[in-house]
C-alpha cells in the first residue's frame, strides 16, 4: 500500500513565502499608486480644473484637490467629443 506522505515543514515554507509576498508585493502597488496620484493624476486635473473644465473641477472637489475655483472655461473654445 502507498501512503502519500506530506512534509508539513515545506507546506509552512511555502505558505510563509507566498503570504511574505503577497505582503511585500501589495506594499509594492500602493507605494506606486500614490507616487502616481501625485505626479500625474493630480497635476493634470489641477490644471485641468484651472483652465474650467467642469468634469475636472467635480473631480477635484470629490477627492478635495485644491484648484482655481474663479477660473470660467471660455466661451470660444470648441467642444469636442462624440456626440450623437
Amino acid at each position: 500500500m502507498n501512503m502519500l506522505t506530506l512534509n508539513s515543514k515545506q507546506i509552512g515554507k511555502v505558505v510563509f513565502k507566498a503570504t511574505v509576498g503577497y505582503y511585500i508585493g501589495k506594499n509594492i502597488a500602493l507605494f506606486a499608486n500614490s507616487i502616481i496620484n501625485k505626479l500625474v493624476i493630480e497635476p493634470s486635473f489641477t490644471t485641468l480644473a484651472n483652465n474650467g473644465n467642469k468634469t475636472a473641477k467635480k473631480f477635484c472637489d470629490s477627492t478635495n484637490i485644491a484648484y482655481n475655483k474663479t477660473a470660467t472655461e471660455n466661451p470660444n473654445d470648441i467642444k469636442m467629443g462624440f456626440h450623437m
